[in-house]
């Protein structure tokens, strides 16, 4: 009787166990398009402050760059590593920095 008891309770806690921890090895979200300091590249592209959102080449920008108008959605996460561009409502460039 009391292993039909444990048998259940041994599932339920197998299946709380995370798959991976920090050390585990495996790929973070901070690691893939990092510079090797850890920092964005924003104070490279402080050029962009105050000139028009249109006339931004957004190719030029780093991989996962964020472009951020007033209204556009933005997870709150912070990642040292990735490059935001705020667009005022004039729709000027009114800052670049990492996070």
């Amino acid at each position: 009787m009391r292993l039909l008891f444990l048998a259940p309770l041994a599932f339920i806690l197998a299946a709380c166990q995370s798959s991976g921890g920090l050390g585990s090895g495996g790929d973070s979200p901070m690691s893939s398009g990092a510079s090797t300091s850890g920092e964005c590249a924003a104070a490279q592209f402080q050029n962009l402050v105050g000139t028009s959102a249109d006339s931004v080449n957004r190719s030029s920008l780093p991989s996962g760059t964020r472009v951020l108008r007033p209204t556009t959605p933005m997870t709150p996460d912070y990642r040292p590593d990735r490059m935001n561009v705020y667009i005022d409502d004039s729709g000027r460039v009114e800052k670049v920095v990492c996070g």
